[in-house]
């Protein structure tokens, strides 16, 4: 009788004790919202190409996930363009506290740039604000034409703080994987 007994005692202890253990095993889920995944559609590797003549070009660009998920980080390898290897990065990430997407892009050129991304309808943008040098003058990236294997991306630059917009680099995305 006193083994019964202390074996109805002990079993919900046990299962107490169990469950305690398994909660602390889970993971936080930091970035699990449908906002931190906006630019699933962007993670793959990629084939690009762009423009026509002298004027084309070749690449890849390995869009992956870092950071338990929260991070995207871009690997761009556009190939031999005027002489130079172009080879550039960039970490992207959904700022909670600001409600917008954030882009740092640099490359082996010496460029740096400093993005706020929110979408555009069905597109997707990412936009410089103003320079202190170049008044008026803003960039951007624009995700247009989205699809599950393909997308174009586009760099057009303002010289009206965003009224006109003129392609500078249009680049056509094939998913290899």
């Amino acid at each position: 009788m006193k083994i019964r007994s202390l074996f109805v005692f002990m079993v919900p202890v046990f299962i107490v004790l169990v469950s305690q253990i398994a909660k602390a095993e889970e993971k936080p889920v930091y970035c699990a919202s449908e906002e931190y995944h906006r630019l699933d559609f962007w993670v793959g590797t990629w084939r690009v190409n762009w423009g026509n003549g002298d004027q084309a070009g070749e690449g890849t660009n390995v869009i992956t996930r870092s950071m338990n998920g929260c991070v995207i980080e871009e690997q761009f390898d556009g190939g031999v363009m005027s002489g130079h290897h172009f080879k550039g990065m960039s970490i992207s990430i959904y700022d909670g506290r600001e409600k917008q997407w954030r882009q740092t892009w640099m490359d082996n050129q010496g460029g740096f740039f400093d993005f706020y991304g929110q979408e555009l309808g069905s597109d997707f943008v990412f936009q410089t604000k103003q320079s202190v040098n170049k008044p008026g003058v803003i960039s951007r990236m624009l995700f247009t034409d989205i699809k599950k294997d393909s997308l174009t991306w586009r760099w057009q630059r303002s010289e009206d703080l965003g009224n006109e917009w003129k392609d500078v680099w249009v680049i056509n995305y094939e998913r290899l994987k």
